[in-house]
């Protein structure tokens, strides 16, 4: 539905101009628009998207609560892709809170799908964010371990950023 593309295209619009408000309006008229249309993919990406804007204002709360929605509908849809990112997601904001354990949790969740799907490059993200959890919690052998498979996993996908941002992690530890 064309609609729902407009309102999501106004809302990234917004979202890169740094007008977080505005973002909103236009993401939960997608949101509006997408339950209208009984359409899943969007009513998914909605949530997602609505989740991003609160974390980027720091409300962890209400970007969790879409998250968690996002999640629900992408395992409804058996999206794998969408599952990872949204594990993955999760997981940076119980990060955000303080709350390692299910920072681990939905971590280790990305990784078992990550690894099914066989995205590297993901992955390393991933396990660079473990690291850094391990790392938080002054566990630092957990930490260097997890430092050197984002740096194999991304020497493997020949990142040059990423693999200096996971050394200069290293280098920390």
């Amino acid at each position: 539905p064309g609609i729902t593309r407009g309102f999501f295209g106004l809302g990234q619009y917004d979202e890169v101009q740094g007008n977080y408000e505005q973002a909103l309006v236009h993401y939960f008229r997608t949101l509006e628009a997408a339950k209208e249309w009984k359409d899943k993919r969007w009513i998914s990406d909605s949530y997602l998207v609505i989740g991003n804007i609160y974390n980027y204002q720091g409300k962890y709360g209400e970007a969790l609560d879409y998250y968690f929605q996002a999640l629900q509908i992408d395992e409804e849809l058996e999206d794998k892709e969408a599952i990872v990112n949204s594990y993955n997601n999760i997981a940076i904001i119980y990060l955000y809170q303080g709350d390692y354990e299910n920072a681990l949790d939905y971590s280790f969740k990305s990784i078992e799908l990550g690894i099914e799907l066989g995205h590297k490059s993901e992955l390393s993200v991933t396990y660079n964010n473990i690291g850094y959890l391990f790392y938080n919690q002054s566990q630092y052998d957990s930490a260097a371990l997890y430092y050197r498979e984002a740096i194999e996993l991304t020497e493997k996908a020949i990142s040059q950023y990423g693999l200096a941002l996971f050394y200069n992690n290293l280098a920390d530890v």
